[in-house]
């Protein structure tokens, strides 16, 4: 696959370097740390919205080819599938345990929905350094709720990758909680995990 690093990004994007763009943003998993130093460049000089726009375009049109591709007894049982899944399932109860997907994008891809506390503006794989305001108390609702689920856990990772400081995270989450989150016996486990204490908390 042919990819584009950051020092080598033109300032006028194109059709080759749109193409290179949008194959490094839909590898998956990704290999290198090249797609997030672009796309934080892209992102400051306001071009970013525009590949991901054409990163959407072109997986709509791979889905499209597969599901043009599927026999007519395929479609079917997906459908069944779906219907039975959409009838039992809880959502709310997704950790990437046996017989579940085992990331998020596994259950996109086999639900064709993110999981609770998901959506495009906060997919891992395409999160930058620097977050819009609605990005944080998303991801912040994200901690809150599912701190110990797969969705958190698959967030978490990506920002780390990107050295990203999560006390911006964590001190949203606790405007939003309006409480000391996590509880008081979890805090040094809190501070050795993530790096920083929770809001409010110093260690002492």
């Amino acid at each position: 696959m042919k990819r584009i690093t950051k020092e080598e990004l033109p300032q006028i994007l194109n059709a080759e370097t749109i193409e290179k763009l949008i194959e490094m943003a839909l590898e998956f998993p990704k290999t290198t740390f090249d797609w997030a130093e672009v796309s934080e460049l892209l992102e400051e000089r306001n071009q970013l919205m525009f590949i991901l726009d054409k990163v959407e375009e072109r997986k709509k049109a791979i889905e499209k080819a597969k599901e043009d591709a599927k026999s007519e007894e395929q479609k079917l049982k997906e459908k069944q599938d779906w219907e039975n899944f959409v009838k039992n399932a809880d959502p709310k109860g997704f950790y990437g345990n046996m017989g579940e997907p085992v990331g998020v994008y596994d259950y996109k891809g086999k639900y064709g929905v993110w999981p609770w506390g998901i959506d495009d503006s906060i997919a891992p794989l395409d999160l930058s350094k620097k977050l819009t305001q609605s990005q944080i108390t998303k991801i912040a609702n994200l901690y809150l709720q599912y701190r110990k689920g797969v969705q958190w856990k698959e967030v978490y990772s990506a920002l780390k990758k990107l050295n990203y400081d999560f006390s911006i995270i964590f001190n949203r989450a606790y405007e939003i909680n309006n409480k000391i989150f996590p509880m008081e016996d979890d805090i040094e486990e809190f501070r050795e995990k993530y790096g920083v204490y929770p809001p409010n908390k110093n260690g002492s």
